[in-house]
């Protein structure tokens, strides 16, 4: 369940109640944080699959 980037998304958006709602779903779920997917990316500042050259 990819639910780490629709969050992450509803939050940079400001759009409460749609994170809210996100997170409700994902804690109603049950599935352990650990087993979540790591988001792609390649900001250094963003913990996550990120691709450093040095």
């Amino acid at each position: 369940m990819e639910i780490i980037e629709p969050m992450a998304e509803a939050a940079l958006a400001r759009d409460s109640l749609r994170l809210r709602s996100l997170v409700q779903d994902w804690v109603s779920s049950n599935v352990p944080i650990a087993s979540l997917v790591h988001p792609k990316t390649t900001d250094q500042n963003v913990p996550g699959d990120v691709s450093r050259s040095g």
